[in-house]
């Protein structure tokens, strides 16, 4: 509200709405610290905001599957990408942190078979149809307390089991 429609928003033409847009975004990741990671970051956003709008990428819902998917796919890396920047503590951090990402030598230990097993279930959970969640979502509501006290427990061991131990800090207390 206070950048974006101070500097124009959308009201006064395309050129200046991208300005908008990345200009808003830029200053956004100052506000997060004054640390070039946050500089980029921000240019980062402002900028695939900028291109989106300028390409109409988000305008309607795209028609074919495959190619929805594959938005939602490139959404997705470049925001973990961005991420990955906004996390590391120097430019040289966040290339080191990619170069290391590329490193499929056999040394590999967070492939194991569980982490293997839980991404293949959750990518399989996304072609689950409609009618089959329908049914066990109708299925869970007519269980009786107990069973969804004991499926309740179940996975909260299962994801204490799986999860990462200890607890990270909060992002915003180093500032």
């Amino acid at each position: 509200e206070y950048l974006y429609f101070s500097f124009g928003g959308s009201r006064f033409g395309v050129v200046r709405t991208l300005f908008a847009l990345f200009a808003t975004l830029v200053l956004g990741g100052l506000w997060h610290g004054a640390s070039v990671t946050f500089l980029a970051w921000g240019a980062l956003q402002g900028l695939s905001l900028a291109v989106e709008r300028l390409a109409g990428i988000g305008d309607k819902p795209g028609k074919r599957p495959v190619v929805t998917g594959l938005r939602v796919a490139l959404t997705f890396l470049f925001t973990t990408f961005c991420w990955l920047v906004f996390r590391s503590p120097s430019l040289s951090a966040a290339r080191d942190a990619l170069v290391a990402l590329g490193n499929f030598s056999p040394a590999l230990t967070l492939a194991s078979p569980l982490v293997v097993i839980l991404i293949v279930l959750g990518l399989a959970m996304h072609g689950i149809p409609n009618r089959l969640r329908r049914f066990a979502t109708g299925a869970w509501e007519a269980s009786p307390a107990f069973v969804k006290g004991i499926g309740i427990a179940a996975t909260l061991a299962v994801l204490a089991i799986v999860s990462m131990s200890g607890v990270p800090p909060f992002i915003y207390f180093q500032f």
